[in-house]
Order: structure tokens, then C-alpha cells, then sequence
């Protein structure tokens, strides 16, 4: 049996109950060859989330069960986190939105041949503008954002929206930097590659405070931002 565990540091930088005070960490590999290993976690100021997964990605398996413990010493200062009613949570009930926007792409495209965006001739410079749509989920309603390159990575760009004044372009491009070196390559080297549909070989990170007003989440990925309007998307193509 071959398994692994990724676990995922959130640094807590203020009150562990406030989510604006969580920065979510460098996701970390471990190799479960004999079947089990021990993890040395400091908990003095990092919290983590424990990610079991089966490292057989090659082979359908929908019969084999995989039976796991987890114990150890922890420290008896930690506060308990109480996780909400999922029937209850904003969270939970806009995942599912998405995730029913996905299923719903993938019924519409199944079988058809792969849709891709234009490429551009230059790519975007620092400074440069451009628009995204930004569709209804939650308590916002559907809206175009003009946003400005602040940062880019080896991976990434980080496009912060006109009206948003909570983020810095040094802390953007920090966080596109650490999403580039660390967390690109341990997510992809389970999941794969993500989809690229124009061709520039980098994901978008829009920073706007209108998904604080969806109210819920702290972030989301939308399926529909790959697709062009006529093919069920919002139009970003990106």
C-alpha cells in the first residue's frame, strides 16, 4: 500500500478565531512507505491540516478501502476549533455551487473538442489593465472588475482590482512567489498540470474585496473562467 500525507502550515497571526489572521503555509510531501512515519510539527505559533491521499494515480479503484490513525502528543494549550453544521455553512453551500457549475461544463463539453483561448502577442507588463468578470455567488451580483498587474512569478500574476486597497503589490508578489516555488510543484506532482487556456503557462490570482462581501470564503476557483461566454464560461478565458 502506498500512501502519502501532505500537510498543509497555517500560520496563525493573530486571533485563531478571526480568518483574516490565517496565512496559509508551504504544503509539505511525506512518504508513507511503510505504512506509517512520524511528523515533527511545531505548534507553538503553526497549525496544520493533515491531507491523506493514495499515491496510485495510474489505476481506477473504486473497492479498496484505506484505514488510517493519527495520534502522538499534542500540546493541551491548543484551542479546539469547532467546525460548522455543514447544512448550516456559507462555505459549504457555495462549494457546492461551484462544484454544480463544474459538473454542469463538463456535461456540455464532454466528447467535444478542447476549446482554446487566444494567445496574446505581447504578454502583460507590470501596471497594465484589464477587465475580468466577476459572476454572482453569494451576496454579489454579477460585475466587471478592472484590475492592474502588480506582480508576476514563474507561475503566476497577481491582477489587483481598482477598488481594493487591502493588499500591497510587495505582498501580492510574495504570495505568488511562495505559490511558485512551493505549492505549484507538490500540487502538481499529485494532480497533474492545470489547465492552460492561453497558452502563457500561468494561473491568475484576482484580488478583490468583493469576494469579502460574498461573504463565506476567503478565496475561490471558478471552472466557468476558462470557457468563453458562447461556451458556457464567464469570458475571462484564463
Amino acid at each position: 500500500m502506498r500512501l502519502k500525507i501532505l500537510t498543509v502550515q497555517i500560520i496563525i497571526l493573530g486571533s485563531f478565531h478571526t480568518l483574516l489572521s490565517q496565512e496559509t503555509g508551504v504544503p509539505t510531501e511525506v512518504l508513507l512507505q511503510s505504512g506509517q512515519t512520524t511528523l515533527s510539527l511545531d505548534f507553538s505559533e503553526q497549525d496544520y491540516q493533515l491531507i491523506l491521499y493514495s499515491a496510485v494515480r495510474d489505476e481506477q479503484d473504486s473497492t479498496r478501502t484505506y484505514s488510517f490513525t493519527v495520534g502522538g502528543a499534542f500540546p493541551a494549550s491548543k484551542p479546539s476549533v469547532f467546525l460548522q453544521n455543514p447544512e448550516e455553512s456559507t462555505t459549504n453551500h457555495t462549494k457546492s455551487i461551484l462544484r454544480r457549475e463544474e459538473a454542469e461544463l463538463a456535461r456540455q463539453h464532454q466528447g467535444s473538442p478542447r476549446q482554446f483561448a487566444e494567445k496574446r502577442a505581447m504578454p502583460f507588463q507590470i501596471g497594465n489593465t484589464r477587465s475580468f468578470v466577476f459572476e454572482e455567488i453569494g451576496d454579489v451580483s454579477t460585475q466587471n472588475v478592472t484590475a492592474t498587474l502588480v506582480a508576476t512569478s514563474s507561475r503566476a500574476e497577481a491582477w489587483v482590482d481598482n477598488n481594493t486597497s487591502a493588499i500591497t503589490a510587495a505582498e501580492a508578489q510574495a504570495q505568488i512567489n511562495r505559490f511558485s516555488e512551493a505549492t505549484y510543484p507538490v500540487v502538481t506532482s499529485v494532480f497533474g498540470d492545470p489547465s492552460d487556456v492561453d497558452g502563457d503557462g500561468k494561473l491568475l490570482f484576482l484580488y478583490t474585496e468583493l469576494v469579502d462581501q460574498a461573504g463565506g470564503i476567503a478565496g475561490f476557483y471558478r471552472a466557468k473562467s476558462l470557457f468563453s461566454a458562447s461556451d458556457g464560461g464567464d469570458g475571462n478565458a484564463a
